[in-house]
């Protein structure tokens, strides 16, 4: 960010993203094989690969641990050393089935390399911090904040409301924000859903802002958007959350 600030300062710097320049290309006739998926191909693979995750650790008796973890309340943590690899592994098979079941299930929804491998980052942190109960809030947030703004853009265009949302949901953008919004989920595991629920509204409108800062520059834009919200959110839910129990154990 401090870079491309200083580039700018110079008259060097630029507001445009790089593949605004390869969008123009496309439009010339250039083939764009790469930006549709292989929802058929890819989502077998997943399904058969991520079964397998909740197969193995079901035949290593993680079956009773994994249905403890998702309901117990906590910010996350290392869940093989808490919960034992057995229930790691069905938690991250589930994790990857939701995150691939959203893709395919969203009008239009893509799974391709930006997609599936967005999925697999989702499978990982099933094993550091994350669990369904925590993850569902987050990843429902970025829906939700994705259909109304892009419904009510669709509006000031004259385009149907839900059409409009619609395609702003299964944007490619949008579903990288709605999986990785999982970096988020702890937040939900300490705070509740509806904190969930908030900072993945929040993550939906900043991530796709985020490019201006550095340029484009950097391809890791759902982390920094999320570190932005961590940041300004946990320190108020924790207060939030302080006075709360103030007040409950002075009513007790």
């Amino acid at each position: 960010m401090f870079i491309n600030a200083l580039q700018k300062a110079v008259g060097l710097g630029h507001d445009k993203p790089a593949y605004v320049e390869v969008a123009q290309a496309l439009k010339e006739g250039i083939r764009a094989d790469y930006v549709s998926g292989q929802n058929d191909v890819l989502g077998v693979a997943l399904v058969i690969l991520l079964s397998y995750l909740i197969i193995a650790g079901i035949a290593l008796g993680g079956s009773k641990e994994f249905l403890r973890m998702i309901w117990v309340r906590c910010k996350g943590g290392n869940f093989v050393e808490k919960h034992g690899v057995a229930a790691c592994l069905i938690n991250m098979g589930f994790l990857g089935l939701i995150s691939t079941a959203y893709i395919l299930i969203t009008p239009g929804g893509q799974l391709g390399g930006p997609t599936y491998a967005c999925v697999w980052t989702a499978v990982g942190f099933a094993a550091y911090g994350v669990t369904l109960r925590m993850y569902l809030p987050t990843m429902g947030g970025v829906f939700l904040a994705a259909l109304i703004t892009g419904g009510l853009g669709g509006l000031a265009e004259d385009i149907s409301f839900f059409e409009a949302g619609l395609a702003k949901v299964s944007s490619r953008g949008m579903l990288l924000a709605a999986i990785y919004s999982c970096g988020m989920a702890p937040i939900a595991g300490e705070h509740g859903v509806l904190a969930g629920l908030f900072v993945g509204v929040a993550h939906a409108i900043l991530v796709p802002n985020i490019g201006v800062l550095h340029g484009w520059m950097s391809l890791y834009n759902n982390g920094l958007s999320l570190s932005f919200i961590a940041v300004f959110m946990h320190p108020i839910y924790s207060k939030l959350h302080i006075h709360y129990e103030k007040k409950k154990t002075a009513a007790t």
